[in-house]
């Protein structure tokens, strides 16, 4: 009876404390990346890439894409929210940018959540080799206020000169009349 009353409870206590037990699929290629980029002195080093996402489930995916923090000045995603219906799979692009020469490392963090399951973070590494020399940023003189001051001021100087040349011209001193008494 007491063997049977175990039982009974160690049951009862297993299929409450077990919930619905479910597996979802995901799926991030290629898992690491080399790209190369050269850096000069007119033009910073670029690069481009592109994740495979795919979702073989029988439910929608929410993939959300970011690049960790030694990447994040460096790579750029193109559309970093994914939403993937089952069965289906998308290309996810990102360009790379780097200022100056030199090995770039990190992980590109991909966040997959679906409804009443918990998210699950994949990630693939990245590394972006740059050669070359320094890029030298050009700078404008003046700031961006400046410059549209500056054009506001031209525009203002350039709407007097055209107001004040239709104006009738009025003359200060008068021609004397010739008199026809010579």
């Amino acid at each position: 009876m007491k063997k049977q009353l175990a039982l009974f409870v160690f049951l009862a206590l297993t299929i409450i404390l077990v919930g619905e037990a479910s597996a979802l699929y995901y799926h991030l290629r290629p898992p690491k990346m080399i790209l190369y980029a050269n850096v000069t002195k007119d033009s910073p080093g670029m690069t481009k890439g592109f994740f495979e996402i795919k979702n073989k489930n029988n439910i929608t995916l929410n993939v959300t894409l970011a690049p960790d923090e030694n990447l994040k000045n460096v790579i750029n995603i193109g559309t970093p929210q994914l939403l993937i219906e089952p069965n289906q799979s998308t290309f996810a692009n990102f360009t790379g940018k780097v200022l100056k020469p030199g090995r770039y490392q990190g992980v590109i963090l991909a966040t997959y959540s679906a409804e009443n399951h918990v998210p699950v973070v994949l990630e693939a590494q990245i590394i972006v080799v740059a050669a070359g020399e320094e890029y030298v940023e050009k700078k404008w003189p003046l700031s961006n206020y400046q410059m549209i001051g500056l054009v506001l001021v031209l525009l203002a100087l350039l709407a007097a000169l055209i107001f004040l040349s239709k104006k009738p011209k009025k003359h200060l001193f008068k021609k004397p009349k010739k008199s026809e008494s010579n």
